[in-house]
Parts: C-alpha cells; structure tokens; sequence
C-alpha cells in the first residue's frame, strides 16, 4: 500500500522545518517466526524526531507481498525518521533514516514476530546479586540477562479480565526502599502489585539485560536476606561487601577468588 504526504499528528512538529518534498521511505515487513516470509497486511508506522521531540508522522499497512512506502516525505538532514512495524500488540523499531538531497529515497527491512501468551519461554542466563552493608541499610544491585531462546515473542496472559498481562515478576524482599532501574524504560514498566514488582513488557526474541538497585532497612546487627529466583537460571552469583566478612554466612556453595 502507498501512503502519499504526511499525517496531521506531526504536523506541528514539522511546521516552520521544512515542506513536503520528493523523499520517500519504503520497504519490506518480514515475519521471523515463520521463514521469513512477507507480513502481509502488517501494520507500519513512521515517527519522524526533531529538536529533540517524536511524533508519529505516518501509518499504512503492508501489501499482498509485505511491501510499504512512503511518499512525500520533506528532505530535510535535520529530521529522523524512525519506521517501525506492529504485530501481535508489539511494535517492533526499525533502523533510524535521514534523507538528504544526495540520498532523497531509503528502503528498509523490518523484522517482526508473532506473539505467544504461553508457556512462559524466559531464562535467566546470568543473575548477579551485589549486597553492600552500610550503616543502617543493605544497598542491593542486581543484574539479569533475561533470554527468550524462541522466535515468537512473549506477550504473557492476563490473571483477570481488562488488567495487563504479566511477563515477569521480581520476589525482591518486600520491605524493600527506593527501587531504581539503570533504564528509565524498565522503570516506567514495572509497577508494585500485591507487593510484588510485575510488569507486562513484550519480550522479544534474544537477550536483555536488566538492571536494578534496592535498599533495604538493617537496624540490627544481623538480617536475613531471602531472594526467590524469578526465572529458571544458569549462572548465579552473590556478593556481600563488608568490613565484617567473618560475620556472612549464605547457602550457597563458595567461589574461591581469583
């Protein structure tokens, strides 16, 4: 399908920048869950980013053959264009383009890929846990590479009618203070329910790294930390720094250091 010009949504971003001109962003939607064959009627959005700010600035949905294109587009170096495609309630971004009166038309390829609701496919490869005792708290920041060995992309199902699905709960300790996210995405994602952090985040095919850092209040000499594995795990590690190592004690089996 061709969409000629640009939507009125960005319109107010792309006043006063530049006028419609002779550019054009076209290409092909793949669906890699399943051979890589054409997504035929696949959802395609272009955001263009200027001065700092994103709006979307055109829809149209693939053809017959999985093909898209824009027309019309202001050729302008200052602007970004961001093209991306939807597929199962999960948008999947493509590469960034700019256009420019030497390279005024871009063809992309955008993957997507279809969406299970279960079993839950995620893996921990790797979750590091790093407890530091300082007066009055315990500061810990952990690190887990969650993995979806599959092609289809995990969207998680509903405990109840209208509320979100969950793909991944965090058993942090309950009482725990001033959680922070090394990504600003993940912390808008995640949300306390029941005491637990939840959140329903699309995950794709691949690794993600997920960072974050919690306290917890220590007013006597001696706390037990308890942390239930969130996902089945290959590789754990947990480190305590201390002044007082003498004083640790932890169920699982020491790494000698190197």
């Amino acid at each position: 399908m061709i969409l000629t010009g640009l939507l009125l949504a960005a319109s107010s971003i792309l006043s006063g920048q530049s006028t419609p001109g002779d550019g054009s962003l076209g290409g092909i939607v793949i669906n890699a869950s399943d051979r890589r064959l054409p997504a035929v009627g696949a959802e395609v959005v272009l955001r263009v980013r200027v001065d700092g700010q994103l709006a979307v600035a055109a829809e149209t949905t693939t053809d017959a053959r999985g093909r898209f294109l824009f027309e019309s587009l202001p050729v302008d170096a200052d602007l970004l264009y961001l093209p991306g495609a939807n597929r199962g309630g999960v948008h999947y971004p493509g590469k960034s383009v700019r256009l420019s009166p030497r390279q005024a038309h871009a063809r992309v390829e955008l993957l997507v890929h279809d969406a299970v609701a279960e079993p839950n496919p995620l893996v921990a490869r790797r979750h590091e846990i790093v407890v530091r005792s300082e007066p009055g708290v315990l500061r810990v920041s952990e690190t887990i590479r969650v993995d979806n060995p599959t092609t289809s992309s995990y969207v998680g199902r509903s405990a109840a009618d209208g509320a979100e699905p969950v793909t991944l709960r965090l058993a942090v300790p309950s009482d725990f203070e001033r959680i922070t996210f090394d990504e600003e995405f993940f912390g808008r994602r995640f949300s306390l329910v029941g005491g637990r952090l939840v959140t329903g985040i699309p995950w794709t095919p691949g690794a993600r790294e997920l960072k974050f850092t919690y306290l917890l209040r220590n007013n006597r000499r001696h706390r037990l930390l308890e942390r239930p594995l969130d996902l089945p795990c290959s590789q754990l590690h947990v480190r305590v720094l201390t002044d007082e190592p003498e004083a640790i004690s932890c169920n699982l089996a020491p790494v000698p250091c190197e």
